[in-house]
């Protein structure tokens, strides 16, 4: 079943949780401090992506822009631990944007749950729909400025990390059970079609039924008629 799942999503599932938990229960911490932990954090996420691509399989890096992702988000988290002062306005807007982009991660995976035939994939929506609304909240200032802002951010990373993490190894599950069914059909079976008996053929015979054996008689040399009893 692993070898179905997106290492990155993954581990990167992981980030948003340990990240969430302590912003929800360490919301005073400074906005310096923050910037620092979410720079290291986009970093690793860089490298994540860096290491996947040189590990994936041959065919599958012909189409993918693994590397060049991960160079360019290395470089971000690097600009955010450098260049504080001007992402300690915008953190909270940016984790905000980062649960968005886990709701839409989701939202994605419950299309192709449904395209794969998974009957409640209705459940990545509702999932996905939560995800979002946490980003919305912060976005637009739906709730006052203060530690109650980090609360809400680290509530929201929380939940979208926990649900990133049922979401890549349920969903790789029935990745690997369409794969399997695709890969070794099932024989169909013949119908049975119902035929009539056939009829036997008894062959015809061209032999003469015995005749059985007269006797023989003697007869008169000279009139030709019988003379006494047939020899039996």
């Amino acid at each position: 079943m692993f070898k179905n799942v997106k290492w990155s999503a993954l581990i990167t599932a992981i980030l948003y949780t340990v990240a969430g938990v302590l912003l929800f229960i360490y919301p005073q911490m400074s906005e310096n401090l923050i910037c620092d932990v979410s720079g290291i954090a986009v970093i690793v996420l860089g490298l994540i992506h860096i290491t996947s691509y040189f590990m994936m399989d041959l065919n599958e890096s012909l189409y993918r822009n693994d590397f060049v992702e991960g160079v360019i988000i290395v470089l971000v988290g690097i600009l955010v631990i450098y260049q504080k002062i001007v992402f300690q306005q915008l953190v909270p807007y940016v984790l905000a944007i980062v649960i968005i982009a886990s709701g839409i991660m989701k939202l994605q995976d419950g299309i192709d749950a449904h395209r794969i035939g998974f009957p409640s994939g209705y459940i990545y929506l509702i999932l996905a729909s939560i995800s979002i609304i946490f980003g919305l909240v912060v976005m637009f200032n739906l709730i006052p400025g203060g530690k109650l802002i980090y609360q809400v951010l680290g509530a929201g990373l929380a939940y979208s990390g926990v649900t990133d993490l049922f979401s890549a190894i349920y969903l790789s599950g029935r990745i690997k059970k369409f794969r399997d069914k695709k890969e070794n059909p099932e024989p169909e079976e013949e119908p049975l079609l119902e035929t009539e008996p056939e009829p036997v053929l008894i062959p015809e015979t061209t032999e003469q039924p015995e005749q059985p054996e007269q006797p023989a008689m003697n007869f008169d040399p000279d009139t030709g008629e019988p003379l006494g009893k047939p020899e039996e």
